[in-house]
């Protein structure tokens, strides 16, 4: 289980919020976890951090800063990367 928050900009923008989305893939597999992020008033993008977090651990596994290097835990060097704007990509998903 991951979840994604996401700090936005202090002008006050805010991301919409949905139900949770459940994702399956096989051991191998790659698969993309939805995070959808736009400005309410103008449908673009604001400048925001993304975290993506794994449920009961702490620390996030994937920090992104507009146009900073991402930072990937190293467990998942090599196979997580940002999709689209706040989007989480895997590739050969593990089983656990």
């Amino acid at each position: 289980c991951f979840l994604c928050p996401t700090w936005l900009s202090p002008s006050g923008a805010h991301g919409l919020r949905e139900e949770p989305e459940f994702v399956t893939a096989r051991a191998g597999e790659s698969v993309v976890l939805r995070c959808d992020v736009i400005h309410p008033v103008t449908g673009q993008p604001p400048p925001y951090v993304v975290e993506w977090f794994k449920f009961g651990v702490p620390i996030p596994i994937f920090i992104k800063f507009g146009y900073y290097p991402p930072h990937v835990d190293p467990e998942y060097a090599g196979r997580a990367s940002l999709h689209d704007k706040a989007s989480l990509r895997l590739e050969q998903v593990r089983s656990e």
